[in-house]
């Protein structure tokens, strides 16, 4: 394998993710995006068509309901699915291989190497998509809808610093705060 990071590491850290570190991260990470407000709102409105009888619809002529009828059957519809779906991809959240699994992580002056008992892969910072800090953590995100998540706790306070100057010059979407 080629290795893509020149030098020496900056740092080097291993951190286990906990399951009640994982599951709000990740349901924050997976639920809090603007097309599920978008699904609730579809939901709500189409309740309150139904209530108000505001408009007739193909799905009424479909199922051969009343406007009334149809409006709030595809609304309540939305409504029960909604946390159908959140229980489902919570039980699987739970169930994830990140959780209890130590994962080594090197920062370098070009990029981060990612370690587990079965994977390493280098990546590049201008690889990365985003970064985001959040209160007890550092996500680096490598592709859409994935995420490293690094306990900030478990990094040296200096090299933190260093580390937060490195991500803070990259030409990418970043919510962290400047250091």
């Amino acid at each position: 394998m080629t290795k893509l990071l020149n030098g020496t590491a900056i740092t080097s850290v291993s951190f286990t993710l906990n399951k009640q570190a994982y599951i709000p991260l990740s349901l924050k990470l997976f639920f809090f995006r603007p097309v599920n407000y978008v699904f609730f709102f579809i939901a709500v409105l189409n309740i309150l068509a139904g209530m108000l009888n505001l408009s007739e619809n193909k799905i009424s002529n479909f199922l051969g309901l009343a406007p009334l009828d149809s409006n709030l059957f595809v609304g309540v519809l939305l409504l029960v699915i909604y946390p159908l779906i959140i229980l489902i991809w919570l039980i699987r959240a739970s169930q994830s291989k990140a959780i209890g699994r130590a994962t080594q992580y090197a920062f370098y002056e070009d990029g981060i190497s990612v370690q587990t008992d079965s994977i390493y892969i280098e990546h590049k910072w201008e690889s990365l998509i985003m970064v985001e800090e959040k209160k007890d953590y550092l996500l680096l995100y490598p592709r859409k809808g994935a995420a490293y998540i690094i306990g900030k706790e478990a990094i040296d306070k200096i090299a933190y610093i260093y580390l937060k100057e490195i991500l803070w010059k990259l030409r990418i979407p970043k919510k962290i705060l400047k250091p």
